[in-house]
């Protein structure tokens, strides 16, 4: 066993109010609960009644924290697996009001019909600590209560810019509290449209994060939406979960990625690429760690999730979507993009260490909560990632805090890591835990005191001159903000920037934030209508720098805002000695749309000879945004069947009816792409050509009952774990 770091505690508990003075009183206690690793410090911050059925929490610039609490787990939020009566129902539904229809006609299987979704809530509770001893001992109902039968689960939150972002199903919503009293009076309605299918319990929308491009980003699980975003598009995928993104004051949103099955919460690295833990269906897989490349997909869909027997979620299992990579793996489809490692059985929250507070072996490192229903088996992992071709690889996956049901895991200002316990079982009994951890040699370091101060200051009175030396604190939270906000002074802070960014002698981090800045200058400009000809001209000309994640970054940049000037370099980055930057060139030449940069990045699919999906799938990324059909034709014709299957995939994602004509490719794994694409997207033009090859590969008859009659037997439909 561990040995055990115990600080002993008592805590001042209080019951839940709105607002004003609350009753105080003096609780020891529970025995220990958590095992933390030897040389740390915990204790037991706040729990019941301070703190209820936790299901995710942010810790504002304040220190106060905001905790995302439920109570109608399985009292107002339902799940499939004990509501088998509307499935087929719940299946079929394609926008919210399709699932409040299907309440409305199941409402007698209730107890007080539609009433019954309106008896429990879910709601935001603010934790705040009046006295200064570092325990909260006063909570307020900062949200209000979230009760309308299509509320639920609400499970992410964000402090950003003075304000609360909230994801509650089937709202995104922004809470600003403008007279202090601990309750929001402000509440806006940032989308709506979320959670078409009622699905599982848990697969709810979540992992709001802000980015280091200034766009804030966030999760659902395979509930699916149904959404209008601020510019009239309409984003829809009502079977699968998914992670989008859109600037702080709602413009831009867009889909990232899908194909998820519950992403939960969502971390960034220190070079910005995106994580995250998706769950296990039950069904033999395993929970995976993903990483979230931009346009990816990970091949799942609600509908598996009802597959049973021999036929065991699909092609889920059947194809082995959820394998980790192995080029030599036949069956595995091109389309979709293989976990990283495969760690946990239950993924909750994630978070990535900031850089103080712990010791030096966690820098660079995640935090995943792993939920499995009781604390003695659950716990938080850590692990690290580390570039692999055009993707990364999990290295020194540990278990870090053990024995606590952990739903949340995020660091305060104060350098502590804090930890959400949902204290018992699956639904919601109004008990609940935060942890804090930490080390006890780094508490007095000056770099957490200068981080508290930085950020309880409002950051737009900052100095520029504070603010560049910011982008190089040891808390990359404190470097995000200054470039953010030096990002957000326009041209006045570009040549201060551009003299850091240009620096080759200079420090990479400050190096990195300030290209960061200069790119969120560049886009915002173009989305202005303007551009910024410094902040273009060093992104352009870090494309040939010497660090490899300078020239990753300027390509991403590059392509993020449009600089038109970068094309010519950015093809000479497709035979880059680093995949990672070959892979980000790719997918920017895309978005610049460069056509003639089409044979260059056929080039790159052709050498990569489908050993790096990663790679790839940048390839197909860079192909679908030249929008050139007729050239994407002809690559389906070329010689080389790697070629060809980057063109096939290409067209999967425009679905391109002329994949019909590719069923009949010599090579078997082009052909099967082909096939899948037609009929899983459909594609109704290219289905009687594929309907005319059952004939080829209808196997016997016999085999069909057999099937048939052993599904029979093994069909099951059990609760998660």
């Amino acid at each position: 066993m561990v040995p055990l770091a115990l600080v002993p505690v008592t805590i001042r508990l209080a019951s839940i109010a709105v607002a004003g003075s609350i009753a105080r009183q003096e609780v020891s206690p529970p025995p220990p609960a958590l095992v933390a690793p030897a040389g740390l410090a915990w204790s037991l911050l706040a729990r019941e009644p301070l703190v209820q059925d936790p299901v995710s929490f942010c810790i504002g610039d304040d220190g106060s924290i905001y905790v995302a609490e439920s109570f109608r787990q399985e009292k107002g939020v339902e799940d499939n697996r004990s509501s088998r009566f509307w499935l087929t129902d719940d299946l079929q539904s394609q926008t919210v009001e399709d699932r409040l229809r299907m309440y409305e006609k199941w409402a007698t299987k209730r107890e007080g019909g539609m009433d019954y979704y309106r008896r429990q809530v879910d709601r935001v509770t603010k934790l705040v600590d009046t006295d200064g001893d570092g325990v909260p001992d006063k909570a307020t109902n900062f949200s209000g209560d979230m009760n309308e039968p299509l509320d639920g689960t609400g499970a992410g939150v964000l402090w950003l810019d003075g304000s609360l972002l909230y994801t509650c199903i089937p709202h995104l919503w922004r809470f600003t509290d403008t007279r202090g009293t601990g309750v929001a009076d402000e509440r806006e309605r940032v989308f709506s449209g979320f959670g078409v299918r009622v699905a599982l319990r848990g697969h709810d929308m979540h992992g709001l994060v802000h980015g280091p491009d200034g766009r804030i980003y966030w999760s659902i699980g395979d509930r699916g939406y149904h959404v209008s975003t601020k510019e009239g598009a309409l984003l829809a995928r009502p079977h699968t979960g998914a992670v989008f993104r859109c600037e702080p004051d709602g413009s831009g949103l867009e889909v990232f990625a899908h194909s998820l099955r519950n992403p939960q919460e969502l971390a960034f690295n220190q070079w910005g690429d995106l994580f995250t833990g998706d769950n296990n269906s039950d069904g033999g897989d395993r929970a995976r760690i993903v990483y979230v490349m931009e346009g990816g997909e990970t091949g799942w869909d609600m509908n598996y999730q009802t597959l049973e027997g021999a036929n065991q979620r699909g092609p889920w299992n059947q194809e082995r979507q959820w394998w980790k990579w192995d080029a030599a793996d036949p069956v595995r489809p091109a389309w979709s993009l293989p976990p990283i490692e495969l760690l946990g059985d239950g993924p909750a929250g994630l978070c990535f260490y900031p850089g103080t507070g712990l010791p030096p072996r966690y820098d660079n490192h995640f935090f995943l909560c792993d939920f499995l229903g009781g604390d003695e088996y659950s716990q938080v992992w850590s692990f690290a990632v580390e570039p692999e071709g055009a993707g990364y690889k999990v290295t020194d996956a540990h278990q870090f805090v053990k024995e606590v049901l952990c739903t949340d895991v995020d660091f305060g200002w104060d350098g502590r890591m804090y930890v959400s316990d949902w204290s018992n079982g699956w639904e919601s009994d109004r008990t609940g835990q935060i942890f804090a951890v930490w080390d006890p040699s780094r508490v007095e370091d000056v770099n957490i005191r200068v981080a508290q101060n930085f950020v309880r200051e409002d950051v737009k009175r900052h100095p520029t001159e504070l603010l560049l030396q910011s982008i190089a604190h040891p808390d990359i939270r404190i470097r995000q903000r200054a470039h953010l906000e030096l990002a957000r002074r326009g041209t006045k802070t570009t040549k201060a920037l551009v003299e850091v960014a240009m620096h080759a002698d200079g420090a990479p981090l400050p190096r990195l934030h300030a290209l960061w800045a200069l790119g969120v200058q560049s886009r915002k400009a173009a989305t202005a209508g303007t551009r910024n000809a410094d902040a273009d001209g060093a992104i352009v000309a870090l494309l040939a720098d010497e660090d490899v994640e300078l020239r990753r970054l300027a390509a991403r940049l590059a392509g993020d805002a449009k600089v038109s000037a970068a094309g010519t370099k950015l093809v000479e980055l497709l035979t880059d000695e680093e995949m990672r930057v070959r892979a980000q060139a790719a997918i920017a030449l895309g978005k610049l749309g460069l056509a003639e940069a089409m044979p260059n990045i056929a080039a790159l699919a052709w050498e990569n000879e489908n050993q790096d999906p990663f790679l790839r799938h940048a390839a197909v990324m860079g192909l679908v945004g030249m929008n050139q059909p007729d050239k994407l034709h002809e690559m389906a014709a070329d010689p080389f069947p790697q070629t060809r299957l980057a063109a096939v995939l290409a067209m999967r994602r425009t679905r391109d009816p002329q994949l019909a004509r590719l069923l009949h490719d010599p090579d078997l794994r082009v052909a099967t792409e082909a096939a899948r694409a037609i009929n899983d997207l459909p594609i109704p033009e290219a289905m009687p050509a594929l309907a005319a090859l059952a004939a080829k590969y209808a196997p016997d008859e016999r085999a069909l009952a057999a099937a048939a009659e052993s599904a029979k037997s093994r069909s099951s439909f059990e609760r998660e774990l």
